[in-house]
């Protein structure tokens, strides 16, 4: 019996080194979409720029959609000046209850 623990016990040392070796996998995962995230971003700043500031709404492949930007804070909470995210809200993409 002590035979099987101790085969129990290097399956699953293996099956933890495996899991551990995702960690990389995971954190490069992360910096892409961050990334990916800052660039969508000033996209979308560029297009707010490029309309002289004003936010939408806008008509885009049949869909309403207005600019927002929202302040970054950092790990205390606090907003970082001048850093700040972009993004696109859709407008009337929402069910409705209609209450007659």
């Amino acid at each position: 019996m002590a035979k099987d623990k101790k085969s129990e016990s290097a399956n699953l040392g293996q099956l933890f080194k495996a899991a551990m070796v995702l960690d990389a996998k995971v954190d490069a995962a992360k910096l892409a979409v961050e990334a990916a995230m800052d660039e969508r971003s000033n996209a979308v700043k560029a297009v707010s720029v490029a309309n002289g500031g004003d936010n939408g709404p806008f008509n885009f492949r049949g869909k309403m959609y207005t600019i927002r930007k929202r302040g970054v804070k950092d790990e205390d909470g606090e907003l970082i000046p001048g850093k700040e995210t972009w993004f696109f809200v859709s407008i009337g993409d929402k069910d409705v209850t209609n209450i007659e």
